[in-house]
């Protein structure tokens, strides 16, 4: 890896800085291009990237991931001054259970203490691609597969793992199905093949003890159009648990034998699409309360206990929704409220679609802070920051491409949970750091 830590600019980057400072978007605003980094020997541009945002008390904030080509590599985002640390790096090499080949899609999954036998923790990341459409979960620890998510149907689209329960992944496939997966039994444990989902996020926050702060619930936006919240708990029991914390969810992982294979259980299936009484669908007004029509959404993506943000089917609009809860239960889960509001009008925020690979149906190249106060995307050779409580754009920067010739156009970007650094790609293998200049 060839990294190169730039000077403090002196050009157009240096904005006029957000008036609250000690605030991310203040912070945000500091940003000035700080790194640039060069995968060594790799032609493939990076397609996707996420940064590590479990549960805070196993650490890892640190951390994030690319992947590009048949590649997947895990930086470290801040303990080496003004270079990326490079944690690891997986080729995703044909073998006896896998296809090998390119890798399109990453998600961090939690990794509670009860989850590995490292002594220091561990984190997972797991990987997917068009070619071997199996998933790939990846302990950083061991650096190689420790669980294999089969899936020999369609392309693999979005995933979410969540820390209520840190063995399960969702997933959704490109052709509208959902699916549920059990890591260490590497089984299918839920499947809804008739779903018609364009995308969903799931929203399930725990307390600091580890207990449950909101039933678990799952935003579903159908590729016709509309949303709808679905009561997990309800249909799903393998959501109720607590963390690691409690005890209750968690179990070391077992090695995988065909023993363990053929003894999994059969998963809960949902035959005739999403189950319609565990389900509300949400109803939408604009700023001033008025009913508007609901439409359909490429991206829905929960950011705290009160809001949730959409992109419209092109990406150009992105906007945030508040919860509006009943009189009879102020205390309760917003999530289960049935009426969303539009908090401000929508953003003009230019995510674009990422279609890298042999399906254009992939995904979109945005990111959020843990908090959902900020949004970071990129277009072209250029970065926003938005600042979601207000709808304002608190910075706006070029990548300094005039370093590293004629580039293709910037589709991946990250910004991290303190907001001190934006981490954007362009070209074979390049990333560009943006860092808080105090």
């Amino acid at each position: 890896m060839a990294a190169v830590a730039a000077e403090r600019p002196a050009d157009a980057n240096n904005a006029e800085p957000h008036p609250t400072t000690n605030t991310p978007a203040g912070v945000a605003a500091k940003l000035r291009t700080g790194t640039i980094l060069r995968q060594e020997g790799s032609s493939d541009a990076i397609v996707h990237a996420a940064f590590c945002q479990c549960d805070a008390s196993t650490g890892g904030a640190n951390l994030f991931a690319t992947v590009g080509g048949n590649k997947a590599t895990v930086y470290d985002d801040r303990h080496f001054g003004r270079h990326l640390g490079l944690v690891m790096q997986y080729e995703n090499v044909q073998t006896e259970y896998t296809k090998g080949g390119e890798l399109d899609l990453c998600c961090w999954i939690p990794t509670p203490a009860s989850a590995t036998d490292a002594p220091l923790g561990d984190h997972r990341l797991a990987v997917t691609g068009p070619k071997d459409k199996s998933i790939q979960v990846i302990s950083l620890v061991e650096t190689r597969v420790v669980s294999l998510l089969e899936n020999t149907e369609k392309r693999v689209v979005h995933m979410q793992g969540i820390n209520a329960a840190p063995d399960v992944l969702f997933a959704c496939l490109s052709s509208g199905e959902l699916k549920a997966y059990d890591i260490n039994t590497e089984s299918c444990i839920m499947q809804c093949p008739k779903a018609g989902v364009e995308t969903f996020g799931v929203w399930a926050p725990l307390s600091e003890d580890g207990k449950l702060e909101h039933e678990p619930v799952m935003l579903v936006a159908p590729s016709k159009g509309g949303l709808f919240v679905w009561k997990l708990a309800e249909s799903l029991p393998f959501v109720k648990g607590q963390s690691d914390k409690s005890g209750a969810v968690g179990s070391k992982r077992k090695q995988r034998t065909d023993e363990a294979a053929n003894t999994s259980e059969e998963p809960k299936t949902f035959s005739d699409g999403l189950p319609a009484e565990h389900m509300t669908e949400v109803e939408f007004q604009s700023t001033d309360g008025a009913q508007i029509k609901s439409q359909a959404f490429s991206v829905v993506h929960p950011l705290n206990a009160t809001s949730f943000l959409t992109l419209d089917d092109k990406g150009r609009k992105a906007i945030v929704w508040d919860w509006l809860l009943a009189d009879e239960n102020p205390s309760g889960s917003a999530y289960l409220s049935r009426v969303a509001r539009m908090r401000y009008a929508p953003i003009n925020a230019s995510v674009p679609r990422i279609s890298g690979g042999t399906d254009a149906s992939t995904r979109w190249g945005y990111s959020t802070t843990s908090d959902g106060n900020l949004l970071c995307s990129a277009f072209n050779s250029t970065a926003y920051v938005h600042d979601l409580t207000t709808g304002e754009r608190a910075m706006t920067l070029q990548h300094p491409t005039e370093r590293l010739g004629k580039l293709p156009n910037c589709f991946v970007s990250l910004i991290a949970d303190d907001a001190r650094s934006v981490i954007c790609s362009a070209g074979p293998g390049i990333l560009f750091r943006h860092e808080a200049w105090d």
